[in-house]
């Protein structure tokens, strides 16, 4: 049981730093170009304050969104045990990609540019709670 618990937390957050990194070279990236939305939010606020509220923010809920996939991962390990090279549960990583569509679809139609960022964040969710955590766990 503790192990699952960690298992979750270390892949949340791992997740979580990429998630940070990735979100500040966004808001750089945005920034550059003269996106509206970004220059009047680092106009009335600075930047520290957006990056420390992106930190706080993210390493408590993917740490326990990560504990939350790990459950799942446990549900999806005794009813589907379908293994393809090393993907331990083939459901389980459709189950984690699917969640992550919306909110990527999501992401591409708001930012309308920087798409690579936004695929990398997609991948690296897919690889960090669909196969990392099994990983850790089996």
């Amino acid at each position: 049981m503790l192990d699952l618990i960690i298992a979750g937390a270390a892949a949340g957050l791992l997740f979580a730093s990429f998630f940070i990194t990735f979100t500040c070279i966004l808001i750089f990236f945005l920034y550059r170009d003269g996106h509206p939305t970004v220059k009047s939010m680092l106009e009335s606020s600075t930047p520290t304050k957006f990056v420390m509220s992106v930190v706080i923010f993210s390493n408590p809920s993917f740490a326990t969104l990560g504990i939350a996939f790990a459950y799942i991962f446990l549900i999806f390990q005794e009813i589907y045990t379908f293994k393809i090279l090393f993907i331990h549960n083939v459901f389980y990583m459709i189950f984690i990609a699917i969640l992550a569509m919306p909110i990527t679809l999501l992401s591409i139609r708001v930012v309308k540019s920087q798409y690579w960022l936004i695929f990398t964040m997609f991948s690296l969710y897919t690889v960090l709670f669909g196969i990392l955590i099994p990983l850790l766990l089996i």
